[in-house]
């Protein structure tokens, strides 16, 4: 299974990395620091998972959450963001993301996430 980790800050995309390694199921995990590589890293490995921040250099990750959804519903998109007012959370979730999370709150339910979800193959 692979995973695609979008976030600017090298230690929350080491933080998640920690936790997709963790749970008994094998990942393949690459990472991207900003929207551009996000979105080339999807295109190029095509992953099932997608992890996204929403506030990044040159752009935003509902940008990479757009792009993805104008492909494929297939995927599973995590939103994992501390910009968490209500106005993003419901456009994440308009516009397909499958969770939307609190960094500061709900960083621990991404290994129950990860770990329970039955994924596309």
């Amino acid at each position: 299974m692979d995973i695609l980790i979008v976030d600017d800050a090298a230690n929350v995309r080491a933080r998640i990395k920690k936790i997709c390694q963790s749970n008994n199921l094998r990942y393949n995990i690459f990472e991207a620091a900003d929207v551009q590589e996000g979105i080339e890293a999807y295109e190029q490995y095509t992953p099932q998972i997608v992890i996204l921040d929403i506030k990044m250099p040159g752009g935003s990750g509902i940008d990479i959450l757009k792009h993805i959804r104008s492909k494929t519903k297939a995927v599973q998109i995590i939103i994992l963001t501390n910009y968490t007012a209500p106005e993003f959370k419901e456009q994440c979730l308009n516009l397909g993301a499958d969770y939307f999370l609190d960094k500061s709150l709900q960083f621990s339910e991404l290994k129950h996430i990860l770990s329970s979800e039955i994924l596309p193959t």
